[in-house]
């Protein structure tokens, strides 16, 4: 039915490389790989949000002065087993327990759309604790525009270990890069295709074990303008307009 009603267009228009087969599955005449754009969420990134980062990067490579470094992890969007959220959790667990150093933090941002995995997270974020009592989780459900915004200005990386079988683009990779916010995701779908080539921060799904050691990792990474110019190199408003007018224009 899909293909009587659609099939032999023009133009067909997909987010990444990997949908082309979806374009190719109504034998489409021509396909263009036109990634959706936003608008800046972050437009002082250059003055506010860098010039931080940079000072949480050396305090904490400057380990030797005794101080206890924390590291946020941020988990933001709708709290589901494939979205990952269990793997993040395992994976904060993980990283505590392989850096005495570094207190590995994690706060979630969202809902959670099944009762039984809501009540499973929160018995498990329970028994998540440091030595001296303090939690190593924050739930925050569901929050604001600004609120989500400062939570990706003021954390140090977003972990989104997803395998959801529906995953396509995720907004949340677009708005991370434009904070300048390292990432650890899954090779799943598209995701490494929305990072930069040769990303560090890319690991396979369901391997909790692996996104611990990125997490690890990303204490000393200074990825934050590369991942921001990636942003405004392809996700920007300014960007998407003028390509999807061409290729309108030109079929």
């Amino acid at each position: 039915m899909s293909k009587r009603l659609l099939g032999g267009p023009a133009l067909s228009v997909v987010l990444r490389d990997f949908s082309r087969r979806d374009a190719a599955a109504v034998c489409s005449k021509r396909v263009e790989v036109i990634p959706n754009g936003t608008p800046d969420p972050c437009p002082d990134f250059e003055r506010a949000v860098l010039p931080r980062r940079l000072e949480r990067l050396m305090d904490r490579r400057r380990r030797a002065t005794g101080k206890l470094n924390v590291f946020r992890v941020l988990h933001v969007g709708l709290c589901a087993r494939e979205k990952g959220i269990f793997d993040t959790l395992e994976a904060i667990d993980r990283a505590n327990r392989k850096n005495s150093v570094t207190r590995f933090k994690l706060r979630v941002a969202g809902k959670f759309w099944i009762e039984a995995e809501r009540q499973e997270f929160e018995t498990r974020c329970a028994a998540l604790k440091f030595p001296d009592g303090e939690p190593q989780v924050e739930i925050l459900g569901f929050v604001s525009e600004t609120q989500k915004n400062e939570l990706f200005a003021t954390s140090d990386c977003l972990c989104f270990p997803t395998y959801y079988s529906a995953e396509n683009a995720p907004s949340v990779l677009v708005e991370s890069m434009a904070f300048g916010l390292p990432v650890v995701t899954t090779d799943w779908r598209m995701m490494s295709e929305l990072l930069p080539a040769g990303y560090p921060g890319v690991v396979p799904v369901q391997s909790p074990e692996q996104v611990a050691g990125k997490l690890v990792d990303a204490i000393d990474w200074n990825v934050f303008a590369t991942l921001r110019e990636h942003y405004l190199r392809h996700f920007t408003t300014g960007e998407f307009w003028p390509k999807m007018k061409s290729a309108l224009l030109s079929a």
